[in-house]
């Protein structure tokens, strides 16, 4: 079978490649436009782009760094390994916290025996853009702690009918392939601190290189490629090309540059698009979850009904490793991509682990159709 529905994918448009010219005509700035777009999406008065979440997240980290001497920085212990790469670049000391297995983000019950004098910033990740509950709650409790939001796979969820994003001091998102909104690379810090705000802007102007002409053209035909590569009947026939491309472990090092003028064009003709996109991950995601709520063999995850998650992709855990591996190859032979995340936790924690060994993610984004979602139930529920 040729057609292949990639497990996370973003319909890009022409009109998203093109969008550039129509800015160009009219003498607008790109980024300008799409820092003032992105800000009022979210209700943040400062946004700052650069070239990835994890070069947003090393300048949050450097920038906290200069308000606070405390040097600890509490994270879930199952999330991407660039995470702790930034923290570590900055200087400072990651500290591991299990997840829940009920929404498979940060196990609150376990913060207060992490959190300390010396800690710094406790980051928040909305894991698969399930978003995570308690926020409120953590900065209440812990009031001389910063709280970092990390919204890489969850722009355009909603918890209580709120974004994510400004619910914490300060949040970073992702436009990297594969995320809700992709450009092939790039991310973004947004925060209402002025203080930070200010922080963010001398580490900035410290530690930003400047993008040169190969850099900006190379931006151009990844997106291009990124164009082609998402549809289903070309990502099919194209897959063995791709799938060298797909990252298969962390980075070792990153630079932290600026976002380009076509990457911020091409990402604010799909933010007109977002909330459309957003409400057909969160359907298609339910559609699973609700079919699938009385098999006994696996975990979906709990979804409060005050909840939106833009899924980036649904986890699903499974007791028997068998039945995964028959799951995973059955969708494959349907043309219907699924994935193991990350296979190994930052830390060897009890949920984190199991998780980790147990995970199967599957696509629900704007691309898959009700067709495929059937063949997803039946597949899990029959296999």
């Amino acid at each position: 079978m040729i057609r292949k529905i990639p497990v996370v994918a973003t319909p890009i448009y022409l009109k998203d490649l093109f969008y550039y010219r129509h800015l160009f005509k009219k003498g607008l700035d790109p980024k300008e436009q799409f820092i003032n777009s992105f800000g009022n999406y979210i209700g943040a008065k400062y946004t700052f782009l650069f070239n990835s979440a994890t070069s947003s997240f090393y300048i949050i980290l450097t920038s906290l760094k200069r308000i606070s001497e405390k040097r600890e920085v509490v994270l879930p212990a199952y999330t991407a390994s660039s995470l702790v790469l930034a923290v570590r670049k900055a200087g400072l000391i990651p500290v591991f916290c299990d997840i829940s297995l009920d929404d498979f983000n940060m196990d609150l019950k376990a913060l207060p025996g992490l959190v300390n004098k010396d800690t710094l910033c406790i980051v928040g990740v909305h894991m698969f853009g399930i978003p995570m509950e308690g926020l409120e709650e953590i900065k209440a409790e812990f009031p001389g702690v910063f709280l970092v939001e990390d919204c890489a796979q969850s722009l355009g969820s909603r918890l209580k009918g709120r974004l994510v994003g400004n619910t914490g001091d300060i949040s970073l998102f992702s436009f990297n392939r594969g995320k809700n909104l992709p450009t092939y690379g790039g991310g973004c810090i947004a925060t209402n601190s002025v203080e930070v705000a200010e922080e963010i802007k001398k580490a900035s102007a410290l530690f930003v290189e400047k993008n040169n002409l190969f850099l900006e053209w190379l931006g151009i035909l990844k997106i291009i490629a990124l164009y082609v590569a998402v549809k289903p009947h070309l990502y099919g026939a194209l897959h063995f090309l791709i799938s060298p491309f797909k990252e298969q472990s962390g980075v070792c090092d990153f630079s932290v540059r600026g976002y380009t003028d076509f990457n911020a064009s091409v990402a604010l003709s799909i933010l007109k698009g977002i909330d459309k996109m957003s409400k057909a991950r969160y359907e298609n995601g339910m559609k699973i979850i609700k079919a699938l709520k009385l098999e006994k063999d696996i975990i979906t995850p709990r979804i409060s009904e005050d909840t939106q998650p833009a899924f980036n992709r649904l986890p699903i855990v499974f007791k028997d490793l068998h039945k995964r591996r028959r799951i995973k190859n059955e969708l494959r032979h349907l043309g219907i991509e699924s994935s193991y995340m990350y296979t190994a936790p930052l830390a060897t924690l009890t949920n984190s682990v199991y998780l980790s060994g147990h995970l199967l993610t599957i696509p629900v984004h704007p691309l898959v159709g009700n067709k495929e979602i059937d063949r997803i139930i039946k597949t899990i529920r029959n296999t």
